[in-house]
């Protein structure tokens, strides 16, 4: 079985523009090409806590700001308005799903942005009119301090708030994905490997590359090369018709092996790709498992000498305990009389004032 991954990715969003862009994308706004329509009225909305207007694309900057200027937040130029957080997963553990099983794991990766931003966590969109379900979560960048000062009535605190997202860097992100893919656990989805430089491609990017392949002239090529091969005989002034269908027949057989060994490498490439991120995530869970190892077994062994210690020791104590046992039972106790033995004497031979003679 392939094995299957947690995906998250994050975007700072800074300006005006980008925050319409996202609206548009994420309620289909405008048209898309990557989207199937009649699945668009599946697409929910599964937090709102900004309560923002859905029908127009400034309705989420409008509700944004506005949450903003009702805390007194003075924004400034460079900051970051809002983070937007993509999450999905392989497209094979979403085959086989119903409905309701998706809306749960949606649901889910709404409850871990809960835990983890708090108030931060604004908005969470689920499409599923795309190839592969997906979330995009809005977050917000508000952080609140205490000011302290004095005035003639003492020392006073003071509850500012300002946009600030300094602490979302490399660090944080890689500690969120790691909090997210445990999270998942229970789908039995794997983190993606650390170090592995797989690279995002933007939607607009991949399909003006299709554009581009879509729009390459091959009949122009085709005329090209016929075109050469032809002249050379046309200035003859004759030019068999079996001859043209011998070159069209031939041009058409190389475009065809050729777009044949471009799908086959395209196959292969992606199948080297698989292996890739395979071989990757085999050689990560190893060093993972060598690290673990080599970090625990001086603690086992340290634990096992110590063990040692303790067995030695209470062989010590049950070795004086047997001693002191024997002791205790050859010393006679403080009640004890011992038996006077009765003396015995000789039997006299020869009483005194007698004598035996002849």
């Amino acid at each position: 079985m392939a094995i299957q991954f947690n995906i998250l990715r994050a975007r700072k969003i800074k300006t005006l523009g980008r925050i319409y862009a996202v609206a548009a994308h994420n309620l289909r706004l405008r048209s898309q090409a990557n989207i199937e329509e009649a699945r668009t009225k599946d697409n929910q909305v599964i937090f709102d806590s900004l309560n923002f207007d859905r029908q127009e694309r400034g309705g989420l900057y409008k509700s944004l700001i506005a949450y903003y200027d009702e805390l007194q937040i003075k924004r400034k130029q460079d900051n970051v308005l809002m983070y937007e957080y993509v999450v999905t997963a392989s497209p094979e553990f979403f085959q086989g799903k119903t409905p309701s099983q998706v809306k749960e794991w949606a649901d889910h990766q709404s409850k871990f942005f809960q835990e983890q931003f708090g108030q931060n966590y604004k908005v969470a969109f689920l499409h599923l009119d795309e190839k592969t379900p997906h979330l995009h979560i809005i977050c917000s960048t508000e952080i609140k301090s205490v000011k302290k000062y004095k005035n003639r009535y003492g020392t006073c605190e003071k509850e500012t708030w300002s946009l600030n997202s300094k602490h979302i860097d490399p660090e944080f992100l890689v500690a969120l994905h790691d909090k997210h893919a445990e999270w998942n656990k229970k789908y039995n989805l794997s983190r993606g490997v650390r170090g592995l430089q797989a690279s995002h491609q933007e939607l607009k990017d991949f399909y003006k590359e299709v554009h581009r392949l879509q729009s390459l002239d091959y009949t122009g090529k085709a005329t090209e090369y016929l075109k050469g091969q032809l002249e050379p005989k046309s200035k003859l002034g004759w030019v068999p018709l079996k001859f043209v269908f011998g070159l069209v027949d031939k041009f058409m057989g190389r475009f065809a092996k050729l777009q044949k060994k471009l799908i086959q490498a395209k196959k292969d490439l992606e199948d080297l790709r698989k292996k890739q991120v395979q071989d990757y995530y085999d050689w990560q869970k190893y060093k993972e498992s060598h690290r673990k190892y080599t970090t625990e077994l001086p603690y086992l062994a340290k634990k096992v000498e110590q063990q040692a210690k303790e067995i030695e020791k209470m062989r010590l104590e049950l070795v004086q305990a047997q001693l002191k046992a024997q002791v205790l039972e050859i010393k006679p106790s403080p009640d004890h009389k011992p038996k006077i033995e009765p003396k015995i004497e000789p039997v006299a031979t020869r009483k005194a004032g007698m004598s035996f003679g002849r």
